[in-house]
């Protein structure tokens, strides 16, 4: 920021002010300088001409000060005979910014003068001496607060204590010295999470926020990125996050870790367990990543094939009307255009439904939860499993049938059958853990209405059961014929799908 004033400029001069903080916008630590810069011009009977103040930035910091920057550029253009401050480590408390200064200011002949010091003679060897001094213990002591600043940083994180001296983070709110969790807020992090361990991008998360409402703490949309800023944070699991500044006095995101055997005094959002496998499912290198630049949208992109084996891919396409439609393509032919009868092609809304409907109606015959066990174990152990599986829920069935027959009573029922119960979710379990956690049909297992599931799911997730499931081959059409012909769709089911 920059004032002026007019008149006769006899002596002309500049002031320059500045202070590193000032959280309430106040400006009253620079108009205090301002005014003892000005009552030394007064006295000395110069011509204040233009005021710089940089207000809530630092001198020792990388951070740019924009009117000691255009001050610089103005004693350059010798606009100035002079250049009041009101103590030396206003204008430098490094001396790698004081030589530039001292530079500047002996070609075009500048004085400097400090209110609280004097002349600040920098055309001599002893005054450019003394200022350096001057600059050497200015940043000793930035150091040195600077180190108690985070020192005691450190101490309150250490403690556990929320800080309320910034803004809200999403999920929480400030209650006094307390985190209190938003409710709304709290339960779209954690379907969030739900959604990204499930393996939904980080895109169609962020639709779904925008689309219930939620907004980060600065009322902006939610995007990609300020999920996984977002989920990242230590915070959400009740732990303690420390992220140091560097040299230069940033805190950099990548330099953040958990301070051990800390908890922090507020309720978590996350348990530790989903925060580590979120944390570790955002660090993962392989999944930053449209290869193509574009998000997919289409149910059958790259995963189709040709023909001639490639993948397909879809593209939009106009009929002469007007009227839009989306038609599958050898992507082999997209790209090197080799061929058109080599190669298959079809509409991409025809096709789609089609596929949908015949993997869901294998969906509803298949028992999820054993194709699952043998995609991870063996076929005798999961056949055994199995196996103690069919003669449980067997036993179950003639417990019901016992008590409607009234052999059984319900006392003696209860005291059976809930040990029954228990142990076939011990048999799930087994199975569930053959098959792994990371498989795409993992989510099927744990749902009665696979065509309820798949309406409510994401294209991520639809393709993901896609590609486990089945290849899809698509054959050419035959010329002249428009309609869409089932019969060039085969579907080459994967494992024990197909038996």
């Amino acid at each position: 920021m920059t004032t002026e004033d007019t008149g006769n400029t006899q002596v002309r001069t500049a002031i320059y002010c500045r202070i590193s903080l000032d959280k309430r916008g106040e400006g009253l630590g620079v108009e205090r300088q301002e005014a003892e810069c000005r009552e030394l011009a007064e006295r000395e009977g110069w011509t204040v001409t233009k005021v710089y103040v940089d207000n809530s930035v630092s001198a020792m910091s990388t951070a740019k000060r924009p009117a000691y920057t255009a001050m610089l550029k103005a004693i350059k253009a010798e606009q100035f005979d002079k250049v009041v401050v009101w103590d030396a480590d206003r204008l430098h408390r490094r001396n790698v910014e004081l030589e530039p200064y001292i530079d500047v200011t002996e070609r075009a002949g500048v004085d400097t003068h400090v209110v609280t010091a004097g002349h600040y003679d920098l055309s001599t060897v002893s005054g450019r001496m003394t200022a350096r001094i001057i600059g050497a213990v200015a940043q000793q002591e930035s150091e040195h607060k600077a180190e108690r600043i985070r020192a005691a940083q450190l101490q309150a994180r250490q403690s556990g204590k929320p800080r309320t001296d910034g803004r809200r983070a999403l999920g929480y709110r400030f209650e006094g010295s307390q985190w209190v969790i938003v409710e709304r807020e709290a339960e779209a992090l954690r379907d969030a999470a739900a959604k990204l361990l499930a393996g939904v991008t980080l895109r169609q998360i962020a639709r779904d926020m925008r689309a219930a409402g939620i907004e980060t703490t600065r009322g902006n949309p939610m995007t990609p990125e300020s999920i996984r800023d977002t989920l990242k944070q230590p915070r959400l699991a009740g732990l303690v996050g420390w992220t140091p500044k560097n040299r230069k006095g940033q805190r950099l995101r990548r330099n953040m870790t958990v301070l051990d055997g800390v908890v922090g005094d507020w309720e978590p959002i996350l348990d530790v367990d989903t925060w580590h496998a979120v944390r570790a499912v955002l660090d993962n290198p392989d999944r930053r990543t449209n290869k193509r630049g574009n998000e997919v949208v289409n149910l059958g992109s790259n995963l189709y094939k040709c023909a001639c084996g490639d993948d397909m891919g879809a593209k939009n396409r106009t009929l002469d009307n007007g009227t839009k439609y989306r038609r599958y393509y050898c992507r082999r032919r997209l790209h090197l255009d080799n061929g058109r009868g080599l190669h298959s092609a079809c509409h991409a809304d025809e096709l789609d439904a089609y596929v949908t409907e015949v993997v869901l109606s294998r969906l509803e015959r298949i028992d999820i939860r054993a194709h699952l066990a043998l995609s991870g174990g063996s076929v005798d152990e999961v056949a055994e499993l199995n196996g103690r599986r069919g003669q449980l829920r067997a036993r179950l069935d003639d417990l019901d049938a016992a008590v409607a027959a009234g052999t059984l009573s319900t006392d003696r029922y209860l005291a059976v059958a809930p040990k029954i119960e228990e142990q076939l979710g011990q048999l799930d379990g087994q199975l569930a853990d053959l098959a792994g956690a990371d498989n795409a049909l993992t989510p099927l297992a744990e749902t009665d209405d696979v065509r309820k599931w798949w309406d409510a799911a994401s294209i991520d997730l639809r393709r993901g059961v896609l590609d486990a499931l089945v290849t899809v081959h698509i054959g050419r059409g035959l010329p002249g014929r428009k309609r869409f012909d089932p019969d060039r769709i085969t579907f080459e089911w994967k494992g024990s799908v197909g038996e």
